[in-house]
């Protein structure tokens, strides 16, 4: 038989129209395809397809053509993460298209019928993961999310110790310390820099999570693209599972006792290591792409790197400081493309939503710098990631859901779908509207209802209600555009109603019988796919979108393009990078390694480059398959980590970190640091609180085995009592000691603390403590002040910030509780970059080396530490350190950060010297990981009142009232202030009750 292809008089198809992907949208029906062909035979029924060209169905050629069935063409977009994979059925006339999702797969079968000579598509998605493939990934998932926490909580760590450094160069870790104004502003303007790179960093972290958990698939595009995929998977198996799981197996065979810390520790380094390698290829390909995007430009007549260079730093400087100007309208359309959705005509515009926005620079440049500045004859329009990647989700009947429209961004470019099969419902609209109502109001309710629950007065709540207002202006915003939306969805149902009664059409409208239709009205069918729909009794769906047109009007010279690079450079690099040398060198060589990465990538940014050329076709490609994967891989890159949607949320969280760590050091200086509380009101030993009976609620009321105590008189409260004195004034504390003890059993021996300062207080620290003495049973007892000022706060923050970080990420992760036992490594190596100047704030130092100093004293025989919150924490470090008997009240803990202290405190030690007093609901003993010893107490102030809980006096009263006062006076503030019964009155000296007067309580009515 003679191929079909060797006669010239016929000519086949190259793609036969047997399906709607096959006619060609844009071209109207003219008839211009329909050449006649002579064959020698015909028949009256061939397919519509192939009477058009003259063909029969049993035609040789058609059965030719029949058997060799032309597969439909589809064309990946490089929004796609990987390319689809044609599949050839054993059947010749079908096939299907494979695409990966990571852990399931879309399917696009083509199935072609002969006897209607019709394709038909059907679309299946199919999960092909299994159990044991998703217990994997979760378990890669979750080391790289320890792996994020831990770096997150470095990053705020080293902005932390920014403001230590400058506290520590300035001398404000000693008491009245003086403000170094240079020094502040070149540490804000390094915290500057490093929030910016920081972010950067984080937001690549993120990924590193997502890319995990989806299959590494950008790390085996990019990082090991030259390795086959069997490859990759092997080095990713045997680094992120196979390799610690031996490590485990050795530790085991070896029979250590800490395995399983020895294998997370090193299934961290394997993480770490890859996330290295990770953002390195990251970075390196956002560069050389944006190097080769700059290069091809047609703006660039040479390759010399100086001239390309130069190209990408202009664009960077433009981008940033051109005039602009926003246009932002609802409007509507039958689209034949997305790309319809970009510009539109203007009578299809619904004019009422209109705005029209200008950015800062484009008023600067009209009055103040306008020498600096170029207008622009005709405004250049400006693109952005997800005009380039043609981001448009729609919105259908379907994918509607309540809070999808309250919760879009106030850039949404969804789609809604109107009218056609897919169109939204009238209800769902309102339904959306009435939403967004509430939604709004309920964020400025919840606001306010809180501050109501705290308590604050009507001014603050009102002044509350405001900052909601303002806060809550962005959702006001999407709800008058859902507003709008609404009023168009009607005008469109009811005028596309009432023409279709009255039956209006093209053909009226051309020849000048009825007015032309309004701009919500249906559109007549015009081209070849417009007539099959309506052939085949539909209609294409009309859509309601919104657009966003930003056009630059002014851009900036040259000169001044040169001049913000200057400022950029001597406030984002010079200034800070001088500063920290002087305060830190640390930390400074930190900032000069990332400043350069960042403003790397600042000023060589492919997301600048892509946006100015408006396309990605200048991406380069030996051919047409390469071509795509770079451009899938830019794509990518740029928009989930150059512009990443997280980017603005670590920005957020770092920067209100940093400067609240730089705004309670500048309320530190100057601030008074002498104790100076009142102290407390004692009552005559007529009064009293009894046990509390059948109430075993404290079992550790007498604490008869600590060392060197009264024995079976040793109270839990006796501790509470001289925690609180700590800050009690000098004057009041001799006559505070002899109103709880009895007259000469204790004294305030200021002396010994001073003599001891003296010597060996070289720095003048800021830390305050006291020393009792009980001479009869050669006790002393030290009992440090807790956080008082701002100075407090800095080294609460420095000493356990790291901790409670670690903590909050074990919370979080799945099975957190398995990281506990590298915690401590973790939260050693943050607190390493400080070195020497984190010493100068670690106040445990100074009371470490005093409780020595009484050891070695004679007129002692043991010592004890107590202390309160800071005071708390510190004392049971120097109980641990120094081997004497710690109680703690409300006291941070120190078992993830023990090994931080120098010298390092162990959890036996911790085990062993320390007991902590825990008030429920208060936040500062949850730092930390406590250790065995502690005793839970009540808090009976407000439930919103969690600061009260942490009041030393409050706790004071909690357990006296609980354990009975015994030998004790009973405190006035116990009932005055906290709310406990009055104490019981014992009239048996012939005393009077006079309570209220000795309490200061008038006109109080008991009942």
């Amino acid at each position: 038989m003679r191929d079909a292809t060797d006669d010239p008089e016929i000519e086949i198809p190259a793609k036969p129209p047997r399906n709607l992907n096959d006619i060609e949208p844009d071209a109207p029906d003219d008839g211009s395809d329909d050449e006649e062909i002579k064959v020698q035979e015909q028949e009256p029924e061939a397919p519509s397809y192939l009477s058009s060209v003259g063909l029969s169905a049993d035609s040789t050629i058609i059965k030719l053509a029949r058997r060799d069935p032309v597969i439909a063409s589809l064309r990946d977009h490089f929004s796609l993460n990987a390319s689809s994979n044609l599949v050839r059925f054993r059947h010749r006339l079908n096939a299907a298209r494979v695409y990966d999702e990571g852990r399931a797969q879309m399917v696009l079968e083509e199935e072609y019928n002969e006897e209607t000579d019709t394709s038909t598509i059907t679309v299946k998605t199919m999960n092909d993961s299994t159990s044991g493939t998703t217990i994997l990934r979760i378990s890669y998932t979750v080391v790289t999310a320890l792996w994020t926490g831990f770096f997150f909580t470095f990053c705020l760590q080293v902005l932390l110790f920014l403001v230590l450094d400058l506290a520590v160069a300035s001398g404000a870790t000693a008491v009245n310390a003086e403000l170094y104004v240079g020094n502040t502003i070149g540490v804000f303007l390094a915290m500057v820099t490093f929030v910016i790179a920081f972010t950067e960093a984080l937001v690549i972290a993120g990924y590193y999570i997502i890319d995990t958990w989806e299959g590494h698939f950008l790390a085996k595009t990019f990082v090991f693209k030259k390795l086959s995929s069997v490859a990759v998977e092997w080095v990713f198996f045997f680094f992120f599972l196979g390799c610690p799981l031996v490590i485990m197996c050795v530790s085991l065979l070896m029979r250590k006792d800490n395995w399983w810390e020895i294998t997370a520790l090193a299934w961290f380094m394997f993480v770490l290591g890859f996330y290295i390698l990770f953002a390195m290829n990251v970075v390196y390909f956002e560069v050389r792409a944006a190097w080769n995007f700059c290069k091809n430009r047609s703006d660039c007549d040479s390759d010399d790197w100086r001239h390309v260079l130069k190209r990408c730093f202009m664009l960077r400087q433009i981008h940033n400081y051109s005039g602009t100007q926003q246009d932002s309208y609802l409007a509507r359309a039958a689209f034949r493309t997305l790309e319809d959705t970009e510009v539109v005509d203007k009578d299809n515009i619904y004019e009422k939503s209109h705005q029209t926005s200008w950015s800062p620079w484009t008023r600067l440049s009209r009055s103040y710098l306008s020498s600096f500045f170029e207008e622009l004859p005709e405004p250049q329009r400006l693109y952005t990631m997800d005009d380039v990647s043609d981001y448009r989700p729609f919105l259908t009947k379907t994918t509607w859901s309540l809070e999808r429209i309250f919760c879009r961004p106030s850039k949404s470019r969804y789609i809604a779908v109107v009218q056609g099969p897919g169109a939204l419902t009238r209800t769902q609209f309102r339904s959306s509207f009435i939403c967004s109502i509430i939604g709004t109001s309920l964020i400025v309710l919840i606001f306010v209802s809180v501050l109501v629950w705290f308590e604050l007065s009507g001014v603050s709540v009102f002044f509350a209600f405001v900052i909601a207002s303002l806060l809550a202006y962005t959702s006001l915003r999407n709800t008058i555009t859902v507003f709008k939306l609404h009023k168009d969805l009607v005008g469109i149902k009811s005028l596309g109603k009432k023409n279709s009664e009255t039956g209006s059409n093209a053909e009226e409208v051309e020849s000048g019988e009825k007015e032309a239709p309004s701009p919500i009205s249906p559109l007549p069918p015009r081209t070849k796919s417009e007539r099959v729909w309506a052939i085949s009794g539909q209609k294409p769906s009309e859509c309601v979108f919104v657009i966003q047109e930003r056009k630059r009007v002014t851009q900036p010279t040259e000169r001044f393009c040169y001049a913000m690079f200057g400022m950029e450079f001597i406030f984002l690099f010079l200034w800070p990078a001088i500063t920290l040398f002087i305060i830190s060198w640390n930390v400074a060589v930190m900032f000069v390694l990332v400043a350069p990465i960042s403003a790397m990538r600042h000023y060589i940014n492919p997301a600048v480059v892509v946006e100015e050329t408006g396309n990605m076709e200048l991406v380069g490609g030996k051919d047409g398959k390469k071509k795509w994967r770079n451009q899938s891989r830019l794509n990518t890159i740029v928009s989930s980590i150059t512009v990443g949607k997280t980017k603005r949320l670590w920005r957020a969280i770092l920067g209100v970190a940093g400067f609240a760590f730089l705004a309670i050091f500048l309320g530190a200086v100057g601030s008074n640091t002498d104790p100076n509380a009142e102290g407390l009101t004692y009552l005559p030993s007529s009064y009293y609180y009894p046990p509390q009976s059948d109430d075993m609620r404290y079992a550790t009321c007498t604490l008869t085995n600590i060392r060197g105590g009264f024995g079976d008189n040793t109270l839990m409260m006796d501790y509470i009592a001289m925690a609180t004195l700590a800050y009690t004034a000098d004057e009041l504390t001799q006559p505070a000691l002899d109103a709880w003890f009895g007259e000469g059993v204790a004294e305030y021996r200021q002396d010994i603390v001073d003599e001891f300062r003296s010597n060996f207080d070289v720095n003048n620290a800021a830390v305050f403590f006291k020393l009792f003495s009980f001479p009869e049973i050669g006790l002393g007892v030290i009992s440090i002040r807790g956080t008082s000022n701002n100075w407090d706060m800095l080294a609460d923050s420095e000493l356990w910030s790291a901790a409670a970080l670690m903590q909050g990420i074990r919370f979080i992760l799945p099975a957190g509780e398995m990281w506990t036992p590298i915690l401590d490594r973790l939260v050693h190596w943050i607190n390493k970059l400080q070195g020497q100047a984190l010493e100068k704030v670690s106040f445990y130092i100074l009371t470490t080396q005093f409780a020595n100093y009484l050891k070695n004293d004679p007129n002692f025989t043991d010592i004890q530490v107590t202390g309160h919150s800071l005071g708390g924490g510190l004392a049971m470090i120097t109980g641990a350190q120094a081997g004497i008997p710690a109680v703690g009240v409300s006291g941070p803990n120190a078992l993830i950060s023990g090994r931080s202290f120098n010298p390092p405190v162990t959890a036996e030690q911790m085990n062993q010297y320390t007991f902590n007093i825990v008030p429920n609901r208060d936040i500062v003993p949850m730092l930390d990981d406590k250790a065995d010893q502690f005793q839970h107490i009540r808090c009976q102030s407000p439930s919103w009142d969690f600061v009260g809980c942490h009041f030393s006096k409050r706790s004071l009263c909690e357990v006296a009232y609980t354990c009975g006062t015994g030998q004790r006076p009973a405190i006035c503030e116990c009932h005055r202030d906290y709310g406990y019964p009055r104490p019981e009155f014992n009239s048996t000296d012939g005393a009077e009750d006079n309570f209220d007067e000795i309490c200061g309580i008038m006109g109080e009515m008991d009942s």
